[in-house]
């Protein structure tokens, strides 16, 4: 078994039940990463042979398969990605968290990748397959919050270590598991989003 079904998807299997949702930006740096990012605009994505470039559709496949496997180590479930934004669910804050700090440490193992990730806990207003992939599809509130807490990276308020810089509403804070929240510092108030804090 390599991934989480849509039976078993966060909030599928327990509905009304809060979702801690992490969407999150991870990709090449450099020339990799702009290389990728020319190539996913083109329509349709292929090269003159008719196939993605080796080195392109390599590092996709890398770069999924990382996402895929970590996510699946923490219980947590891929709905959708495009352009190496991703959105993910998981039972709870402390599986998210801990999901980020793995994928954290691969990329600063591997030295040419950036992360950015941002984590809300919430309760979907609705959770259905998709008609075109079968995923689960995740609507309401939460969803939004945690795209605009993904955004907050930039701030300068957070600082970002080795490539990756993760902010973590006060919601999902206080979900959070006594021992993971040692590693959070606040970084202020929002007025989009309340309060955030942030991993140094």
């Amino acid at each position: 078994k390599l991934s989480t079904m849509f039976a078993e998807a966060p909030g599928v299997d327990t509905p009304g039940g809060g979702v801690a949702f992490v969407f999150c930006n991870l990709k090449f740096n450099g020339a990799e990463g702009q290389a990728m990012e020319i190539e996913a605009e083109k329509k349709p994505r292929r090269s003159s042979a008719g196939r993605a470039p080796k080195n392109n559709a390599k590092n996709e496949e890398f770069l999924s398969d990382l996402l895929r496997t970590t996510t699946f180590s923490h219980k947590g479930y891929v709905t959708k990605t495009s352009n190496g934004v991703s959105l993910l669910a998981f039972n709870s804050s402390s599986e998210a968290l801990r999901f980020i700090k793995d994928i954290a440490a691969a990329v600063v193992a591997k030295g040419n990748l950036t992360f950015s990730a941002g984590l809300h806990f919430g309760t979907p207003t609705n959770v259905h397959p998709n008609k075109a992939s079968g995923r689960a599809e995740y609507l309401g509130p939460p969803v939004n919050v945690a795209a605009r807490i993904m955004a907050l990276t930039t701030n300068e308020g957070f600082k970002a270590s080795g490539g990756c810089t993760c902010a973590v509403s006060q919601v999902a804070y206080t979900n959070l598991d006594d021992g993971d929240k040692g590693a959070m510092s606040s970084a202020g108030k929002f007025p989009q989003i309340g309060r955030a804090s942030c991993r140094e």
